[in-house]
């Protein structure tokens, strides 16, 4: 194994695989490479030595908010400074614009605290960081845990790579190891991972399993190096060289773990790969349909959905700020107030639809109070809840009378009336000054007389046409035309004059009508050969074009 040895800021490496120590690298001044540096405060070397990593503070006494990597074999001193979120070179892979944009947004504003190496691969480094200023920390960040995990690929011919950041687990204390495939943490005191005897000592480490190995936590030696080289491959992008390091693994819970990979590195070309090997016909149409939507983690966020990482799915949609898929995330995933509330304060196109939704959710589960105040929100109360309720008519009436609505006075009085209960109805329908049904219902109760008031002190013409048209059932020829002209129907009254030779009225009426029946009118009066003045008087009321569309049909009929 390797050590680092340091002395008023020199840093020196040492192997002690052989019984004596043997010097590794000339020893190093770090005071000559870190401007204002005060002193060190964490060193450490990685599993072969080739790489030391280091944690200083200022001369003021200040924490550095950078991690310095010093190489051995190359000699140089490169750092990533978790002030901008970046390494000096300015961003992560700088093909994907999109998620270095948001790596960098997670990590900035933090400061280091710890570090590690891996036990056995030298590629993997990972560090405790905590928020500069909690206070300071941006509206999106405001739920951020205040650690944060962050893990590293390092290397000579790629620098510095993201490999994952999650906060830190509840009912740890802090990091203590890494050692693929798990993250060692110190408990804090009373919690530990599982219940133990009474008579067993209390368990002071906790372990987590990497992101990469949930549910291979006992995986085999060659599996595990599969699964990392797979990782750091996707991690770089080489995509030729991710899929020979796992070219001979059959396991579906492996192809798993790779999808989920792939939702930290937004890879959503290897995740199609993925899960096709998983047979997850679901999760690759869903992936297919996604394709429309134009933000990446916003498709991203479909595939967490698919692979249950609900967490991640919920983060994704925020952070492209489609508040309409997080209100459907949400709806599909059971979690009603959430989905309220984000349609009230982000996706307000679909609040009613929202209310709506939620509505039909309670009163799957006989939560009809509930139920029944958002059919209001939604303004689909007219209809929902007269069916909600058509099960309790007492309740259905009490809300009908508080409602005060006349669209609910109209669905009720109907109802009476079809369960001939026309007294009820009659009440209803006046309530909703619904005039044409009262007319109807009496006269179908043979209260014609009524009907007649109701038509003549509201002047509702569809109420009069209905009236006028049972009285021409009765053969009551003036009252029928009487109702006719107050409903408008004047080609029905100069009907019904025409055919009972009620001359006089025939001629109020053609005045009021259109063209067509002033010119009918008149060639009844020309053919009748009486009133020729009425007949002369009615053809120059009747425009030209008229006349003579009316002289060409005529032709054309003899």
């Amino acid at each position: 194994g390797k050590q680092s040895r340091t002395d008023t800021m020199h840093v020196k490496v040492f192997d002690l695989s052989r019984r004596e120590a043997k010097p590794h690298c000339t020893a190093k001044n770090l005071a000559e490479l870190i401007p204002g540096l005060g002193a060190l405060s964490s060193v450490k070397c990685n599993a072969n030595g080739s790489q030391v990593s280091v944690l200083v503070t200022r001369a003021d006494g200040s924490p550095d908010c950078r991690v310095y990597f010093y190489d051995v074999e190359m000699d140089i001193l490169t750092y990533f400074d978790f002030s901008t979120g970046r390494p000096p070179t300015g961003s992560f892979q700088a093909e994907e614009p999109e998620r270095a944009h948001s790596d960098s947004s997670e990590l900035c504003g933090r400061c280091p605290v710890t570090q590690f190496w891996d036990e056995s691969e030298p590629r993997l480094f990972v560090c405790e960081t905590e928020a500069m200023d909690p206070a300071m920390l941006s509206p999106a960040r405001v739920e951020q845990d205040e650690v944060l995990v962050v893990s590293f690929f390092t290397t000579q011919e790629h620098g510095l790579l993201l490999q994952d950041s999650y906060p830190r687990p509840a009912g740890v204390q802090g990091l203590l190891a890494l050692d693929v495939p798990f993250y060692y943490f110190t408990c804090k005191p009373g919690e530990s991972e599982g219940a133990p005897a009474p008579s067993s000592a209390p368990q002071m480490v906790s372990r987590r399993a990497m992101r990469d190995f949930v549910g291979l936590e006992d995986c085999d030696k060659p599996t595990r190096d599969a699964m990392l080289n797979f990782s750091f491959y996707l991690t770089i992008g080489d995509m030729d060289e991710a899929f020979k390091s796992i070219k001979l693994i059959k396991s579906e819970a492996v192809w798993e773990n790779m999808a989920r990979m792939c939702v930290k590195t937004r890879r959503l070309d290897v995740a199609r790969v993925c899960l096709g090997n998983m047979g997850h016909a679901r999760g690759a149409r869903a992936l297919r349909e996604a394709e429309a939507e134009p933000e990446l983690d916003a498709r991203v966020a479909v595939l967490a959905t698919q692979l249950g990482m609900l967490e991640d799915a919920e983060r994704l949609y925020r952070s492209c700020r489609r508040f309409d898929l997080l209100n459907k995330f949400y709806q599909a995933s059971g979690q009603w107030q959430h989905a309220v509330e984000t349609a009230e304060t982000h996706d307000r196109v679909h609040l009613r639809a929202t209310y709506y939704s939620y509505a039909k959710h309670l009163e799957a589960i006989r939560e009809h109070g509930l139920a029944l105040e958002h059919y209001e929100k939604s303004d689909t109360y007219r209809f929902e809840v007269p069916r909600m309720l058509l099960e309790d008519p007492r309740a259905l009436e009490d809300y009908v009378k508080k409602m005060n609505d006349k669209s609910l006075y109209k669905w009720w009085a109907q109802y009476m009336e079809s369960q001939s209960d026309m007294a009820t109805a009659l009440q209803y329908y006046g309530y909703a000054q619904d005039y044409l049904s009262l007319v109807r219902v009496h006269c179908y109760l043979g209260n014609v007389q009524k009907a007649a008031e109701i038509a003549n002190e509201t002047g509702n013409r569809a109420a009069s046409y209905h009236l006028a048209r049972q009285y021409e059932s009765q053969e009551e020829i003036k009252q029928s035309v009487h109702f006719y002209t107050r409903a408008q129907a004047y080609n029905n009254a100069i009907r019904l004059c025409k055919e009972n030779g009620l001359d006089d009225q025939l001629m109020n009426l053609a005045l009021l009508s259109n063209p067509e029946d002033m010119m009918e009118a008149a060639c009844y009066y020309e053919e009748k050969g009486a009133h020729m003045d009425r007949a002369v008087m009615l053809y120059h009321k009747v425009p030209a074009s008229h006349r003579h569309a009316h002289a060409h049909a005529h032709r054309h009929r003899d």
